[in-house]
């Protein structure tokens, strides 16, 4: 079934220590040192929680929606995520808070 994961985190800049390693995946601009990945049904569910996460994260809190594909049977309830990765083709929807701004669709 078609669903929705919704991966959110801090982006690390050149400034922090830990840049090299989490920059080499997605757009190489940042580094997603990422926090939690979830679940969602609905493309507007996951939207409406990613606004919500990195509106109340500090500067640099991230969340990235992706189309994504589960077992029919899978619980959404009870399934949890298990480090999955994603595409940039995959990707629906993308907000950071820049600047202490927040930024929609800043990896496209």
């Amino acid at each position: 079934m078609k669903a929705f994961l919704l991966d959110v985190g801090v982006l690390l800049t050149k400034k922090d220590e830990e840049y090299e390693y989490y920059s080499k995946v997605y757009n190489r601009v940042y580094g997603f040192y990422d926090e939690d990945q979830s679940y969602y049904k609905t493309k507007e569910e996951a939207i409406q929680e990613a606004r919500a996460y990195v509106d109340s994260g500090v500067n640099n809190t991230y969340a990235i929606v992706s189309n994504t594909d589960l077992p029919d049977d899978f619980d959404f309830e009870e399934g949890c995520v298990e480090y999955e990765t994603y595409k940039m083709e995959d990707v629906v929807y993308s907000i950071a808070k820049l600047n202490e701004s927040l930024v929609e669709d800043f990896l496209h």
